[in-house]
C-alpha cells in the first residue's frame, strides 16, 4: 500500500498564515473527491489539521495535511499523472480560496503492522 500527502507548509516568520478549514472540508475535498475518482482508486483518504510537534513547544508544522492510500505504485503513477493533467486545473484555481501556503506532495510506501 502507498500513502500520497499533501501537506500544506506554513508560513516564513511574520508571514500570516489563512487556512480555512470548514471551506477545505465543505468544498475543496469533495471537489477533490470528485475530480480523483476517475482517475486513481482510492482505497481511504482522511485529513488532519494543525500538526503539531509532541515534543518541545508543540511548534505547528503544518495547519492541514490531507492523505490518500492507494493499492499499488501504479495508482502513484495514475495521481501523478492527474496532477500534470488539465484535470487538475478546478482544484489548483480553488486553492487560493482557502490558502495562501504552499502545497508539498509526497508519497511512501507504508506497512500495516
Amino acid at each position: 500500500m502507498y500513502r500520497i500527502q499533501a501537506t500544506y507548509a506554513p508560513p516564513g516568520p511574520g508571514e500570516p498564515l489563512c487556512f480555512d478549514k470548514d471551506y477545505y472540508l465543505n468544498h475543496h475535498m469533495p471537489l477533490s473527491n470528485k475530480g480523483l475518482k476517475d482517475h486513481v482508486h482510492i482505497l481511504r483518504a482522511d485529513v488532519a489539521f494543525d500538526v503539531r510537534t509532541v515534543r518541545g513547544n508543540q511548534d505547528l508544522r503544518s495547519p492541514c495535511v490531507y492523505t490518500l492510500y492507494v493499492r499499488e505504485l501504479g495508482d502513484v503513477e495514475a495521481f501523478r499523472a492527474f496532477l500534470e493533467s488539465p484535470h487538475v486545473a478546478p482544484l489548483r484555481a480553488d486553492v487560493s480560496n482557502f490558502t495562501n501556503l504552499r502545497v508539498e506532495w509526497t508519497f511512501a510506501e507504508v506497512f500495516e503492522g
